[in-house]
């Protein structure tokens, strides 16, 4: 590697860690970020748009308390010191894109799973929380006290939700209101419909009781038809799985028992062309697998 990409790669984990240095040590008048545990990480702005915005909305789906900004500069510097030890140990461009390449999928897939896993959590939460604003409207209890009973029992971040919500109606918000503002940050046909009863009932008046026992009826069937669903597309899901890894692999195997087939995709303008072009059809394909076998939010 010539001088000129040395200092361009120095010189960029250099501003980097300066950029790490500076957010940690930056004095104390600034405005202060909650703490991860904070139940306040975990809220959804109501307006997101735009690349930030769809990063901002999987992060708060997936539960992590990351800003995408800063999720940038720490893949930044984790990729240039990988760079920087692949060449200290003398491995090959070829090898250390591979490499990377592999790892970026291994956490995409992570993360993926893991927002999956909490949005589940999420949806599967819902019907006992509108059971139990069910009971309390039996029991007489004012709205903003059954949401402080619903608080207690739900978990991650439906319990942050529900607290922002009973922040609003202490301050003096509709429960329509409310319900809608919760529907638009969580994007969830479930509390859209919690939104909608809680507004008939609040226009034209009611059971309120009976209209949530249905609502938690409806919302377990809704459950067990998206099982359904998963386990009808349990196949193509597979599929996705096997055929995805099949190209990277095979080619993975090339490099280790015959590297000279395979030598011409780094050597040659066109090999890198070709590889590139392979990259980018399998990872269209994979998404047009998961985009069929996608399940309804």
């Amino acid at each position: 590697m010539d001088g000129v990409l040395w200092g361009m790669l120095i010189g960029g984990v250099l501003l980097a860690a300066a950029r790490l240095a500076w957010l940690m040590l930056r004095p104390s008048d600034s405005v202060v970020q909650p703490a991860p545990d904070s139940l306040e990480v975990l809220l959804m702005p109501e307006e997101v748009s735009g690349l930030e915005g769809a990063l901002v909305r999987f992060f708060v789906e997936s539960e992590l308390p990351w800003t995408p900004r800063g999720c940038v500069l720490w893949l930044t510097v984790i990729t240039a010191l990988l760079y920087l030890l692949a060449v200290l140990a003398g491995l090959q461009d070829g090898w250390f894109l591979f490499l990377h390449l592999i790892l970026g999928v291994i956490f995409v897939t992570f993360l993926v799973l893991r927002r999956n896993g909490r949005l589940n959590e999420f949806r599967m939460q819902l019907p006992d929380v509108v059971s139990l604003l069910a009971r309390s409207s039996r029991a007489g209890l004012e709205f903003s006290e059954a949401l402080g009973l619903c608080e207690k029992m739900a978990r991650g971040r439906l319990q942050g939700e529900l607290q922002h919500c009973r922040n609003q109606l202490l301050l003096g918000r509709t429960v329509s209101g409310t319900m809608e503002s919760l529907a638009r940050r969580a994007q969830l046909r479930e509390l859209g419909l919690l939104a909608a009863v809680l507004s008939v009932h609040r226009q034209t008046g009611g059971a309120l009781a009976d209209s949530l026992d249905r609502l938690s009826q409806l919302l377990r069937d809704r459950i067990a038809f998206r099982r359904q669903m998963q386990a009808a597309s349990s196949g193509g899901r597979l599929s996705a799985l096997l055929i995805a890894p099949a190209a990277p692999l095979l080619f993975a195997a090339l490099l280790l028992i015959n590297p000279e087939h395979v030598q011409v995709f780094f050597t040659e303008a066109i090999g890198r062309t070709f590889l590139v072009l392979g990259v980018m059809l399998n990872a269209i394909g994979i998404v047009w697998i998961l985009g069929l076998i996608k399940m309804p939010r």
